[in-house]
């Protein structure tokens, strides 16, 4: 166990995202914590017990003792937070889809270099324990070999209007299919 967890500062705090997945994500590391937070809608954000708390990211930017950055906003707004977030030399994650353009992507990736601040995408689903079962199983060749794979999404979940079904969900099953093969 690490003796000083990351101070992560997470950009996009009161979406379902946070709720559902990273609010328990960091609050079982044993390595990372939420240390500030930034969300246009701050006022409706209900968790105390992360200290600061900003509308604007770029002041949550300013905070002494900030070590990384977790961005979770709107993919449309992904590619300036995160130019922001290097230019300033933070370690960036970054949910995924990276950007919703080639040559944004490609400009992170330029930046990264240049400062050496560390960029990360979040394909998350590589590290549920479904799908590490399923790639030790492949790698054993228990399905022989795989010559072609299907994918579908199914449940009640509204159809993406951010930036449609391939960059907001199907990148996963795109991702994972390339991961496993």
């Amino acid at each position: 166990m690490a003796q000083n967890k990351l101070n992560v500062g997470l950009i996009g705090c009161c979406g379902l995202h946070y709720k559902y997945h990273l609010k328990d994500a960091y609050a079982k590391s044993e390595r990372a914590k939420i240390f500030a937070c930034a969300d246009l809608k701050i006022n409706e954000f209900d968790d105390k017990n992360i200290e600061y708390q900003f509308k604007n990211y770029k002041e949550m930017l300013q905070v002494d003792g900030l070590d990384a950055v977790h961005i979770a906003v709107n993919n449309f707004a992904h590619f300036d937070v995160a130019r922001d977030c290097l230019e300033n030399g933070f370690p960036t994650l970054l949910e995924k889809p990276m950007t919703l353009k080639y040559a944004e992507a490609k400009e992170l990736c330029r930046l990264s270099e240049k400062t050496g601040a560390p960029l990360l995408v979040g394909h998350v689903l590589r590290y549920d324990y479904k799908i590490e079962l399923l790639r030790e199983m492949m790698e054993r060749k228990e399905f022989g070999k795989i010559r072609f794979i299907k994918t579908s999404r199914t449940g009640f979940k509204k159809c993406r209007s951010d930036c449609g079904e391939v960059f907001g969900d199907a990148v996963h099953d795109i991702d994972l299919c390339c991961w496993l093969l």
